[in-house]
């Protein structure tokens, strides 16, 4: 009899302490749950939110591009009218080069056809002047050509000159005309025809006669 009382004392422990470590389980896990309630809803399918990392660091990503860095040193935004003067800066030293460059080109062309100016810019050649039987003829330009005019003819290899207004020195006196007229002067040392106008201005003892040829000096006012 204690024999048997023995087994059947054993056969009703085990049962009890299978039981006694399921309450122990259980017990943990509620514990665990307490403690890191995230942590198991990260695995629940229930979630509409994806939540990277366990326990109290935790992170939501999110698909709005990270916001720039602004730079205490980032250039301010330019009106459209500051770009246009930047721009107006900028081109202003390369078209003053330019404007040099083609005076510069000018200067070397008229040394060339003209010889070489003073420092004040006068050339020097020699003029003519229109005939007594000019007078009432018209000239290149369509001005009438009197005994009181005082424009000038320039030889035709200069024709493109037409237009231009020159100062002519002579004697002291200086007198403002402009090219109107072109013709054929055989002489090489002579540029231009003086109106008789100019002539008289100069000191000529009458308008139409008494000139003959003499040295001048001019230069472009234009």
């Amino acid at each position: 009899m204690p024999e048997t009382k023995t087994k059947e004392s054993r056969g009703f422990t085990r049962p009890l302490s299978l039981i006694m470590a399921a309450i122990l389980a259980a017990v943990l896990c509620l514990g665990l749950i307490g403690l890191y309630p995230q942590a198991f809803a990260a695995f629940s399918t229930e979630s509409a939110e994806k939540i990277i990392g366990v326990g109290r660091i935790q992170s939501t990503p999110t698909t709005a591009p990270p916001a720039s860095p602004t730079s205490r040193f980032a250039a301010p935004k330019l009106s459209s009218a500051d770009e246009q003067a930047n721009v107006n800066k900028l081109a202003q030293p390369l078209e003053r080069t330019l404007e040099d460059a083609e005076k510069t080109a000018a200067i070397a062309n008229d040394i060339k056809r003209f010889g070489e100016p003073d420092a004040a810019g006068w050339f020097t050649t020699k003029a003519s002047a229109y005939g007594p039987s000019s007078a009432g003829q018209w000239t290149a330009l369509g001005t009438e050509l009197t005994l009181t005019s005082t424009d000038i003819g320039i030889d035709i290899d200069y024709a493109d000159l037409l237009g231009r207004t020159i100062e002519i020195r002579y004697n002291g006196t200086v007198v403002r005309t402009r090219i109107v007229d072109v013709g054929n002067i055989t002489d090489p040392e002579r540029l231009f025809d003086l109106q008789p106008g100019l002539c008289t201005a100069f000191g000529a003892p009458t308008p139409e006669f008494g000139w003959g040829v003499r040295t001048i000096q001019w230069r472009f006012v234009d």
